[in-house]
């Protein structure tokens, strides 16, 4: 009785702050909950806390999971959870998740109590009320908040201001302050904390512009590819040691960006409060804000490469792709992954897909097939055949028939003799029949009392196969 007792007076407080900016920091918040407890005779034993997270899910708050993963638990060694107000419990978008995550608590013997709330968390019908109001201008406020927010950047970035995001290559950021010249940052997360700074985007390094302006050439090329492009920027160790490894998506990437023609889009997508991806937007809907940045290269320059790409947007047809094999094996004298994978036009998957192999490449080309990869194209051609037998299906009429052709053969049925009749196997019979002994029984035939023994412990072993 004197521990449960002791357990009555024991609380932990739960903080949460999603942003710094919040006028209830989390020490003012432990402030107001150890008030309340010094004025309920409350210990508090514990913090659990959720420092710069937001409250509109349970995904991220680690703190809060932790908790409630205790009292779930029945690990508890306290009976009363202090936070700070309504809010701080979360922000859900349906108020009924925050009622379930407290009637959790409140079934576990553990009373949730609002420190700074002008009820008493009691019960009583005016409390749930009050709770209910609380909870949904709590989801309301972050609705609100979520479309200010959006219109607020909507409208910067139609001023040309960038709003966050990664930077793309070749360019930095500045910080001003809005209508102002650019003032010195001392580290960006400082910068970003103070009120009306505003980012704007400037060139990088020369070296980095040039080699935008690069890319954007060797593309225009004839029969260039973002394969090519990305082999030819990999064999340049410069490039390669100071700038770090182009891959062909990041080459694409770069092509596509609008940015370096100065001009800033946003609004790409339309997302619900909570949402980390949302749905597309029309494209009239974007915000579009030109000779919003420095320029990196010509707007004709950026319309015929993407002229160029959508040309080689179409699908690829087996006739290009094997003119592109012929053209590999003449200017290197062989045909094999390696090389498609460094010369060819399309990537090693392209052609897979087309031709199924390279043995079936070379005999396409008549080129002599090697040992590896005669083994190769036989193993597959195996794997084939053994994947086409297992999907051919059957009717019961048909294994019926296989079972008793088996009967004869054998004297007797078993698994071993089902898997050494040729096809179907054991596990068709089990799959189509529910199980081996339904099987047996739709042929009439009597398994020996051997043969009971070990499909009783057999299905013992597999209760959900043998029924």
């Amino acid at each position: 009785m004197a521990k449960n007792q002791r357990r009555t007076q024991r609380a932990v407080q739960y903080v949460r702050m999603s942003t710094e900016r919040q006028d209830y920091s989390i020490d003012f918040q432990m402030a107001t909950n150890t008030a309340y407890a010094m004025e309920h005779g409350l210990e508090i034993v514990r913090t659990y806390e959720d420092a710069g997270i937001s409250g509109l899910s349970l995904e991220k708050r680690a703190g809060l999971k932790q908790l409630l993963a205790e009292v779930v638990a029945g690990e508890t060694d306290f009976a009363t959870i202090l936070v700070y107000d309504v809010s701080r419990w979360g922000r859900f978008q349906n108020p009924d998740q925050a009622a379930h995550y407290e009637f959790i608590c409140s079934e576990a013997g553990v009373r949730v109590a609002y420190c700074a709330e002008p009820f008493e968390n009691d019960g009583s019908p005016t409390s749930a009320l009050l709770k209910h109001l609380k909870r949904a201008m709590a989801a309301e406020y972050s609705r609100d908040l979520s479309q200010k927010v959006s219109r607020a950047q909507r409208g910067l970035l139609a001023e040309g201001y960038w709003i966050g995001g990664k930077v793309p290559f070749g360019f930095r950021r500045v910080f001003t302050y809005r209508g102002g010249p650019a003032v010195p940052a001392v580290t960006d997360a400082l910068m970003r904390k103070q009120q009306g700074v505003r980012t704007r985007l400037v060139h990088g390094p020369d070296a980095e512009v040039s080699l935008v302006r690069r890319i954007f050439r060797m593309y225009l090329r004839s029969a260039a590819t973002f394969s090519t492009v990305s082999r030819a920027l990999a064999r340049d160790q410069g490039v390669r040691d100071s700038m770090g490894f182009w891959s062909p998506k990041r080459v694409a990437d770069t092509l596509r960006n609008e940015t370096y023609v100065g001009r800033l889009i946003g609004g790409r997508r339309i997302k619900g409060v909570g949402e980390p991806w949302g749905v597309p937007a029309p494209r009239e809907q974007w915000i579009v804000a030109e000779d919003a940045v420095p320029a990196i290269v010509s707007e004709a320059t950026f319309q015929s490469t993407r002229r160029k790409r959508l040309r080689r947007a179409g699908p690829i047809t087996r006739e290009a792709a094997l003119a592109d094999v012929r053209r590999v094996a003449v200017e290197h004298g062989d045909i094999s992954q390696r090389l498609l994978r460094l010369h060819g036009q399309y990537s090693a998957g392209v052609y897979g897909r087309i031709f199924g192999s390279i043995g079936q490449l070379r005999i396409l080309l008549n080129m002599p097939l090697p040992p590896r990869y005669a083994y190769l194209d036989a193993h597959l051609r195996a794997s084939n055949r053994k994947r086409q037998d297992h999907c051919q299906t059957y009717t019961m009429d048909e294994l019926t028939a296989r079972l008793r052709s088996a009967l004869a053969e054998h004297g007797y049925l078993s698994e071993q003799v089902l898997n050494s009749h040729g096809k179907p196997g054991s596990s068709t019979y089990r799959r189509r029949f529910g199980s081996i002994p339904a099987a047996y029984k739709a042929i009439g035939y009597q398994p020996s009392e051997r043969q009971l023994r070990a499909m009783a412990s057999a299905a013992k072993r597999r209760p959900e196969t043998f029924r």
